[in-house]
Order: structure tokens, then sequence, then C-alpha cells
């Protein structure tokens, strides 16, 4: 039985980065029951054209990002260098 998110994949992305998680484009994939979620580079682009500090982290040898926001953000409040305002 192919498992399903509640809300969008984007609803979820945001939920998982707000409550301090980091991300993987496998943590997607497995929220999605392992047949979908193979768009979280395209979530993590629209957060950011909505202006939200995405922080991304390569690991050494692998172009697979890390996305994560920093602790305290909320969004549609003043966010300024990583720092609440």
């Amino acid at each position: 039985m192919q498992r399903r998110l509640k809300g969008t994949q984007r609803q979820w992305v945001e939920k998982a980065l707000l409550s301090g998680k980091s991300l993987k484009h496998t943590d997607l994939i497995k929220a999605c029951g392992g047949t979908g979620g193979w768009r979280l580079g395209a979530v993590i682009h629209e957060l950011a054209t909505d202006n939200w500090p995405i922080q991304r982290r390569y690991e050494s040898g692998h172009r697979m990002a890390t996305y994560s926001v920093p602790a305290g953000f909320k969004p549609g409040e003043p966010f300024q260098l990583g720092l609440p305002l």
C-alpha cells in the first residue's frame, strides 16, 4: 500500500524544516513511501524564492545537499544574516 503525505510535499518540507530538522533528498522519498518525493530541490527553490533563509551543506565528495533553516526562523517575520530582527 502506498503511503501518502498529509498535505503537499511543500507543507511537509516546511513543517520538517521549522521543527529544526535537516533534510536530504532521501528523507522526502521515505516520507512519500518510496514512490514519490523526487522534487525536494524544487521545493527548496520555492522556499528560497519566498525569502526562506535556506542553509545548504554538502558533504565532502557528494553533490547531494542537506537543507535546513536557522534556529528561530519563522516565516513572515523579518530575518537578516541568519539572525531574527
